[in-house]
């Protein structure tokens, strides 16, 4: 039995004929010029330096940012590194970036680097209580105990301001003092 789907294949096959025979040429092609063609080609591409797009929309972080906390989450440290670098380097004036960057550092024992970030978050966002808690933890562990008690406190003292319980709680509960 013949139908039109037995057609299609073999108009296809002849369309496609066609079609190449249409771009190819009689005269021989000269190979070392076509080379020597796309050659200079690639040099003025690599030569060409990126014009900015002025209308292109900002990049957005959250999405490095979102992959950046689920990593730290998941203690894979280096990788939330990684990804915090990449949202600090589109808005590098996110104090969240810095703080969680400085806290896969403190993971990773790399305490001075921690403790940049963490200053530079309290700089950025003043009223950040977790980054003086964190900040202060540090200080604790470092043996730096006044610095550690007043950091703790500041945190304290803005948890309580923003009327945040459960962060207060588990910060006293932390420190053995829970004001029950």
């Amino acid at each position: 039995m013949f139908t039109a789907k037995n057609l299609i294949i073999p108009i296809l096959i002849v369309t496609l004929l066609a079609l190449t025979s249409c771009s190819q040429t009689d005269e021989p092609q000269d190979d070392i010029s076509d080379a020597q063609q796309l050659s200079s080609n690639a040099e003025a591409v690599k030569t060409e330096e990126p014009v900015a797009d002025e209308t292109e929309p900002p990049v957005d972080p959250l999405f490095p940012y979102m992959s950046a906390v689920n990593l730290l989450s998941a203690a894979q440290y280096e990788d939330a590194i990684n990804q915090y670098n990449k949202v600090l380097r589109i808005k590098p004036d996110l104090a969240l970036a810095h703080h969680g960057r400085g806290l896969a550092y403190h993971h990773l024992d790399q305490h001075d680097l921690a403790m940049e970030d963490l200053n530079k978050s309290i700089e950025l966002d003043p009223q950040y209580a977790d980054a003086y808690r964190n900040r202060g933890i540090i200080f604790l562990n470092r043996g730096e105990l006044n610095k550690g008690a007043s950091d703790i406190n500041k945190a304290m003292d803005l948890y309580k301001a923003r009327g945040d319980r459960e962060k207060l709680k588990a910060l006293e509960t932390l420190l053995g003092n829970p004001a029950d």
